[in-house]
């Protein structure tokens, strides 16, 4: 059941996801990428709407959002990084900004090493393979492709955590205190 603050968030996101919808490129791809982070921020700053409807509604979000970037010939690579950007000024300027980016460093770190581990089993397993037959070179070849991948996911995570760690040790903006 659904309360009256999850009512209103969800008409907001259903307005927002229309205007989403309708909004035309000016052409200038800098004033336009700044218009769809303006439609991020719009989002996230909207609350929470009942459970049973959020997967819905997310997955129009992404769908609208990834048809604009697309538009805008922006590289999925270059979206994602974006998107980090995004959600670490969100993280920095929440009330425990400096927890959440702390808590957010650790769950990244954990994600590397898991991923360097998961990366080292999969070339040890290349080593036991014989890949003499055309079925064991397509074999071969797909495991190859899916190293690659991984070691790029990795470069990409490592870089994320070096910004998040940057970004805790950038001291926040000193409030202006009044004079007496």
């Amino acid at each position: 059941m659904s309360t009256g603050w999850q009512d209103a968030n969800l008409k907001i996101k259903h307005d927002l996801l229309a205007e989403i919808e309708a909004h035309k490129h000016s052409g200038n791809k800098s004033q336009d990428l700044e218009v769809l982070r303006a439609f991020s921020q719009r989002w996230m700053a909207i609350g929470r709407v009942h459970p049973s409807q959020h997967q819905q509604l997310w997955d129009k979000y992404k769908q609208l959002l990834d048809k604009h970037y697309g538009q805008l010939n922006v590289e999925q690579a270059e979206r994602r990084q974006m998107q980090f950007k995004e959600h670490v000024t969100n993280l920095k300027s929440s009330n425990d900004g400096m927890f959440e980016l702390d808590r957010e460093s650790r769950l990244l770190k954990r994600k590397i090493d898991e991923k360097v581990t998961e990366l080292q089993q999969m070339e040890r397993n290349m080593g036991m393979f014989n890949f003499k037959s055309a079925a064991g070179e397509a074999m071969r070849q797909e495991m190859e492709k899916n190293v690659e991948r991984m070691k790029r996911d990795v470069e990409r995570m490592k870089a994320e955590h070096k910004q998040l760690v940057v970004e805790m040790r950038t001291p926040a903006v000193p409030e202006a205190r009044p004079t007496a």
